[in-house]
């Protein structure tokens, strides 16, 4: 280990971690213990409205295959779902459960009580 300082960038990508850690870990102690970090940022980016999986791939900086499937895992936990597209059924947009609704809304209360300690 160096005697120099530690660069910012890593302190922040440290402090991130263990703050979605201790998100995770506070998600669990209230029984959400069925997601994984991933999840959080597509119920977050398809909260106001359907989303396609194009936006998520590029919010995820993933293939827009690999958005499809984190979208399918999360279809069959009950977190969001594919709705029909209005103009092409080809396209279906991501909207958020109820059930996804409620998780966002735990760890939004979570990120509240982690930024009050």
């Amino acid at each position: 280990m160096s005697d120099g300082p530690v660069p910012l960038a890593r302190l922040f990508a440290m402090a991130f971690r263990d703050l979605v850690d201790d998100l995770h870990a506070r998600l669990a102690e209230r029984g959400w213990d069925d997601h994984r970090p991933a999840f959080g940022f597509v119920p977050v980016a398809a909260r106001d409205g359907p989303t396609a999986a194009t936006a998520l791939a590029s919010l995820l900086g993933v293939t827009k295959q690999a958005a499809s499937k984190l979208v399918d895992t999360m279809a069959a936990a009950g977190l969001v779902e594919r709705s029909a597209g209005a103009h092409d059924a080809r396209r279906r947009p991501v909207v958020v459960t109820a059930r996804g609704r409620r998780l966002l809304a735990a760890a939004e209360e979570g990120l509240e009580e982690l930024g009050e300690e």
